[in-house]
């Protein structure tokens, strides 16, 4: 009897500390909020319409971040250089046409879905499924801004 009852103490703790130290429970509940959520927040928006200068803005709030010591130099420049990086995608996508674009977004959801299936965290069927799906939303996309159709999980 004492042993269970130490092992309920004992298990007691650890759950109560858990929840303690958990990033998640310390987060208010507004903050917890469903992840295509993120999608129709307002910094999404902002990229979808003009993608170069949101990331603009982002690599100066990391260079004024890194000037007030909040964080480090390597961190800023590795942070810099792949926002530059993708600058530089972003403007050759940008110069394509649209047939042109739309083949681009199309053939990389491709790979990721083969990439998907080939690590079984989706399977084959429910990767034609969204395949479907994302044509559908590329064909009736105008090829303004930068297309946000999902994000990553």
């Amino acid at each position: 009897m004492k042993k269970i009852a130490a092992a309920a103490a004992i298990a007691l703790a650890i759950a109560t500390s858990a929840a303690i130290v958990s990033p998640a429970a310390a987060m208010p509940l507004d903050k917890k909020i469903d992840h295509c959520e993120r999608c129709k927040d307002k910094r999404g928006e902002e990229f979808k319409k003009d993608p170069i200068k949101f990331l603009e803005e982002k690599k100066s709030r990391i260079l004024k971040l890194m000037q007030e010591g909040k964080i480090d130099k390597d961190v800023a420049q590795k942070a810099i250089e792949k926002i530059d990086k993708k600058i530089e995608e972003i403007k050759e996508f940008q110069n394509l046409p649209l047939e042109k674009k739309r083949e681009v977004l199309i053939n990389k959801y491709k790979d990721r879905m083969a990439e998907m299936v080939k690590k079984g965290k989706i399977k084959q069927d429910e990767a034609d499924k969204k395949m479907k799906e994302f044509i559908e939303k590329i064909n009736s996309w105008d090829g303004k801004g930068y297309p946000i159709f999902h994000h990553k999980k």
